[in-house]
């Protein structure tokens, strides 16, 4: 009897990991890239990403939504409103409100933009008229720099043709690949990327330790394809089980440790948890012991 519980037991073993997540690596100093000009262009409109508005259930579609429409604006001369979502700007598909607002910057005051606005369930093509920003020139635009501590281990910063690498952690995988802060990257896997925003989400779309193949611009113009290597993190241990005999579980961050031995039903031989500072040490599941327990004061 004894052989068979054990035998059912170690059946039944397992064993849990979670991903090592270390610290993100810390954005290039602001004076690193400056802002970028622009050519005073302005379309008059708040776009924000096309999100499921559901906290439950947060998925990403196409497109960008438009929150608010300023008055008399090109956009609102053509006729869009609140609700709207902008698929598409000058035949360029939009996944990031920084794309949209990259192809505006790159536009001249008077240049027709052709959008693609979906209202409910129809989609109408819309050609907007850009106009020159206030005062006939637009503020430069910030540098926005945005830190990818997972898929490429770097941070990056918007550029006005692309997304410029920033800065690489010393692991990142980046260095294998030839890439150095000051690349230029237009494209991944074949679609363009025009902002940092972008080319992070499209990053997150693939597996650690998958490959993907970047687009960078050569100071001379030229585009190369960069094939890398997305990290793939550590893994910590965080749970064995034999049934019965013992059972170990554990926090990636440390903050929480179970360990049991001999759990039969109600009735366990020993039981050790931690919960942050607190330690509870139970013997026969009847005699317990605690340290760091908080109390009342007077």
């Amino acid at each position: 009897m004894a052989a068979l519980l054990l035998g059912v037991a170690l059946a039944g073993a397992g064993c849990a990991s979670s991903p090592i997540v270390s610290l993100p690596v810390p954005p290039p100093p602001v004076d690193l890239w400056q802002a970028v000009a622009t050519h005073g262009s302005f379309l008059g409109l708040k776009p924000e990403e096309n999100d499921s508005r559901s906290l439950d259930a947060l998925f990403f579609e196409p497109g960008v939504r438009v929150v608010r429409v300023v008055e008399n604006s090109p956009a609102a001369r053509a006729g869009l409103r609140a609700g709207d979502v902008v698929l598409a700007a000058g035949g360029h598909e939009l996944f990031d409100p920084d794309e949209l607002q990259a192809l505006v910057h790159d536009g001249e005051p008077g240049d027709t933009l052709q959008l693609e606005v979906q209202r409910g369930d129809a989609v109408f093509d819309i050609p907007v008229v850009l106009a020159a920003a206030a005062g006939g020139a637009a503020a430069p635009r910030e540098p926005s720099y945005l830190v990818d501590p997972a898929r490429a281990r770097a941070a990056w910063a918007d550029a006005e043709d692309g997304v410029r690498l920033a800065s690489l952690a010393d692991d990142s995988p980046l260095h294998d690949a030839g890439l150095a802060p000051g690349a230029l990257v237009v494209g991944i896997e074949g679609a363009p990327v025009r902002s940092a925003r972008a080319l992070l989400r499209r990053l997150e779309t693939h597996a650690p330790g998958s490959r993907v193949e970047l687009l960078v611009r050569e100071p001379d113009g030229a585009a190369r394809p960069v094939r890398t290597r997305l990290a793939a993190p550590p893994r910590r241990i965080t749970g064995f089980n034999i049934p019965i005999l013992v059972e170990w579980e554990a926090e990636p961050d440390g903050s929480k440790v179970k360990f049991e031995l001999v759990d039969i039903w109600i009735l366990s031989l020993f039981r050790y948890e931690r919960v942050e500072g607190e330690r509870t040490w139970t013997l026969l599941s009847l005699f317990d012991y605690s340290t760091g327990v908080g109390s009342l004061g007077p």
